[in-house]
């Protein structure tokens, strides 16, 4: 195991789950909508602070492009900052949680990643965010709403971000 991969663990770490996340590393997060280089963006910073963190500079290798399971930890981490001052929040570890529940990857844990199909699973999951193939209220994405205001399929990830924020925290 690499030790960025070992770091990104240390954040979101949850006894059980190490299949699912190295999964959601070797799959790259792609983006169509407007905006949604941002979500990227944040996830490569993330390379930024492993090397500060670690003192190193330049020598260290990277995927080339934004990984999913990057862009799912630094949106979690944006999540933890929009809820700051709410009572009941969520930190970034449970943020992040969240989000893999949404994407109703809960059940993959270790033990029955290897007794289905969890590669595929995943693999299947991530399309469809990057392809926003999953349903107009945001169901099979990261954000499902039960009030939408608009096709969450054609919305910036920070928005539907907001949208759910709104929907389930009271501000």
């Amino acid at each position: 195991m690499d030790e960025y991969f070992e770091y990104l663990l240390g954040i979101v770490w949850k006894e059980g789950y190490n299949e699912l996340l190295a999964q959601l590393y070797q799959h790259p997060f792609t983006h169509f909508v407007p905006n949604d280089d941002n979500r990227a963006a944040d996830g490569k910073h993330l390379r930024e602070e492993f090397l500060i963190e670690r003192s190193r500079m330049g020598s260290f290798s990277f995927p080339p492009t934004c990984t999913f399971l990057e862009m799912l930890i630094a949106l979690s981490y944006r999540v933890e900052y929009q809820l700051f001052d709410m009572p009941y929040g969520l930190d970034a570890r449970a943020a992040f949680w969240t989000l893999i529940e949404n994407l109703e990857l809960g059940w993959c844990t270790d033990a029955a990643f290897n007794s289905d199909d969890g590669v595929g699973i995943i693999a299947e999951k991530v399309r469809v965010v990057n392809t926003r193939d999953y349903e107009g209220d945001g169901y099979g994405g990261l954000f499902p709403l039960r009030e939408p205001k608009k096709d969450q399929r054609k919305v910036e990830i920070w928005y539907q971000m907001m949208a759910y924020l709104m929907e389930n925290w009271e501000f």
